[in-house]
């Protein structure tokens, strides 16, 4: 019989996105993600957040 690993955390995780803001405002008003960087342009951007202190 097949156990299932333990998962003990994440490094990272990328998420597509057709509302953008709407995202990023969950994400940091919500879950309570930090912004470290944004790239890109309207259409193709991307952010690093970083949770502080956080469980998911």
């Amino acid at each position: 019989m097949f156990t299932m690993p333990k998962i003990t955390g994440f490094h990272h995780t990328a998420i597509r996105s057709t509302g953008f803001d709407a995202s990023v405002g969950f994400y940091e008003n919500v879950l309570g993600l930090k912004r470290r960087i944004t790239r890109g342009k309207p259409g193709k951007r991307a952010i690093i957040e970083r949770f502080e202190n956080a469980v998911l």
